[in-house]
């Protein structure tokens, strides 16, 4: 086999390889563009339409495999001193509290202590700096790599704060998408005769999803003494969306200033159905842009390859046409 042979075979390999990958993200973007159209369709359906409930698979909201490692590890190291130790040395207030406000956020308050979190974030940062040690006895220690401690150390650190980013995240999509339609059940059971804290309970009792557990929690908060006014406002603080943000507001308010409820909720409500129509539009239109990407650079290379190469070939092989 030739060398202008195997040159083509190359760029035919290549061509092909990047076909694939290109019809493989557009097969991606045309079903989530489908999913979106559908979920718009159900939106403005004038029928209800019952809140999205959680599979078998989310029952609960496990911990991704890396964190729930790390923090098995961090439970077993704080019984040696010296990393009990260093870690209360790190343990500062206004840290702890940082931490219980973004285990709140992503839903895991009942599945590890701030301590636990702490700890593994030492010890992913522990683990770090061991790597790049190794790293840098490999390659040879120098200056430049020696700075790589230090900055393997940070990144070890804040990789633990990102699975709790993630999964924040992902409980505020959820609670986004679910929203609108429990408001609608509140709405019915309040106009049915219900009061607001009974309706809530309904809720709970009927529906297993983000939402219900945010709304469960504030329930139990509002059992053990908290005023309802400050549960919809650790509501709110939790949860950090805008939808949530604003019911909150007019339930306050109504009870207030002796707005009925039932009407309240109706007006959020509605408000809350035309922002979310309005946001699956923006991702339906975001479309078209996003795929600008795959065929900038998948789709478009291919097609110089397939077009140009046998041209490269020929000229190659002693003539160009």
């Amino acid at each position: 086999m030739s060398a202008v042979d195997v040159l083509l075979l190359i760029l035919t390999g290549l061509a092909m390889a990047a076909a694939v990958a290109a019809g493989v993200y557009a097969i991606l973007l045309a079903s989530r563009e489908k999913r979106g159209q559908r979920y718009l369709d159900g939106v403005v359906d004038a029928a209800g339409v019952a809140p999205p409930q959680r599979g078998d698979s989310e029952a609960d909201q496990k911990l991704p495999a890396l964190l729930a490692r790390l923090i098995t590890y961090s439970q077993s190291l704080q019984h040696r001193p010296a990393f009990a130790r260093t870690l209360a040395a790190l343990a500062t207030d206004s840290r702890l509290e940082r931490i219980k406000r973004r285990m709140a956020k992503a839903g895991c308050t009942g599945d590890f202590t701030d301590m636990d979190f702490l700890g593994a974030q030492l010890f992913s940062a522990a683990a770090a700096t061991v790597i790049m040690v190794v790293y840098i006895s490999l390659l040879g220690f120098s200056l430049v790599s020696g700075l790589l401690l230090p900055v393997g150390a940070f990144f070890g650190a804040r990789m633990t704060e990102s699975f709790l980013t993630t999964m924040g995240e992902k409980r505020k999509r959820e609670i986004h998408i679910g929203l609108a339609p429990a408001v609608d059940i509140l709405v019915v059971a309040v106009e049915a005769g219900m009061n607001l804290d009974r309706a809530i309970e309904l809720y709970c009792d009927r529906f297993e999803n983000t939402l219900a557990d945010e709304l469960s929690e504030m329930q139990q908060e509002v059992r053990v003494g908290v005023r309802r006014r400050d549960a919809l406002r650790n509501l709110a603080e939790r949860v950090e969306y805008d939808g949530m943000s604003n019911l909150v507001s007019a339930i306050i308010q109504a009870e207030r200033y002796g707005v009925p409820i039932g009407q309240a909720l109706r007006t959020q409500s509605e408000d809350l159905k035309r922002y979310r129509v309005q946001f699956m539009r923006e991702q339906v239109m975001k479309v078209p842009v996003k795929m600008m990407i795959p065929m900038a650079t998948l789709i478009m290379p291919s097609l110089l390859v397939i077009l140009g190469g046998p041209m490269v070939v020929q000229f190659l092989s002693g003539g160009v046409f």
